[in-house]
């Protein structure tokens, strides 16, 4: 728990996926440690896959495909994107 509460202390709100990247955790094994702790009134799910240390933390805007695809069709937006795919494309 100490691990799993020393991260979500330093950086608020988690993902069970961010949990298991800063404790060094498997992500099964992280998926586990936060449902038992979670079931123990420890952890607290403030949206869906968002864990915080208190119930009334604000949970954090995960932008979903149809967000980023609306972006995209914005004309100055999707130049910015084409230009990033280029320069990664090319190895820059």
């Amino acid at each position: 728990m100490e691990t799993i509460k020393c991260a979500l202390e330093k950086h608020g709100v988690l993902t069970i996926e961010e949990i298991a990247k800063y404790t060094k955790l498997k992500r099964a094994v992280a998926s586990r440690r936060v449902g038992y702790w979670h079931g123990m009134g420890k952890l607290f799910r403030v949206a869906r896959n968002q864990y915080a240390l208190s119930p009334d933390a604000t949970p954090r805007y995960i932008p979903s495909k149809k967000d980023m695809r609306t972006r995209r069709a914005d004309p100055e937006t999707a130049l910015i994107y084409q230009c990033f795919n280029n320069m990664v494309r090319a190895g820059a």
